[in-house]
């Protein structure tokens, strides 16, 4: 299990043919707010429509680079079921909560189950481990998972910036 920031940016998706030009100054800009700002980081790598931020140290500087919609300091590991299941517990140790909701966004469709799904598999577990209260609106806690191919990053905040 590993950490990273997730980086999400707004319109340079969307930018058709010169959109690999637009991602990668993107993460030149990055990396130098990174350095400016004297913020230790391991690399800075493009992935999924993601970029993201290898790195423990805290990258609030990076809320000022613009094209950043919004960042998240997440868990990622290989995509397997039980490991999911496993690394939810682990989060749900450190968190204080009386009501929850699980969000899963699926950055690649061709995973064999839905995100809705995922949802409901993950807080029945998580109602059964912890007695707590499942919330759709009104929430203490947001578990929030993106799912790609083999990787899933499991997270609790999404910074806007």
């Amino acid at each position: 299990m590993e950490s990273a920031y997730i980086v999400r940016y707004g319109e340079i998706n969307i930018k058709g043919k010169n959109r690999d030009d637009f991602e990668k100054q993107l993460a030149k800009n990055i990396k130098s707010c990174l350095k400016y700002n004297n913020v230790p980081f391991e690399k800075v790598e493009r992935k999924r429509n993601r970029i993201l931020v290898h790195t423990n140290a805290d990258c609030a500087s990076l809320k000022t680079v613009f094209g950043i919609s919004s960042l998240s300091k997440a868990v990622y590991f290989k995509y397997d079921e039980e490991t999911i299941k496993e690394h939810v517990e682990k989060l749900l140790k450190n968190e204080e909560f009386t009501t929850f909701r699980v969000s899963v966004q699926r950055l690649d469709k061709s995973l064999p189950k839905t995100s809705i799904e995922l949802e409901r598999e993950l807080g029945a577990f998580i109602v059964k481990i912890c007695k707590k209260k499942v919330s759709l609106k009104e929430f203490d806690l947001n578990i929030q998972l993106e799912l790609a191919r083999d990787e899933v990053f499991l997270f609790t905040e999404k910074e806007k910036c």
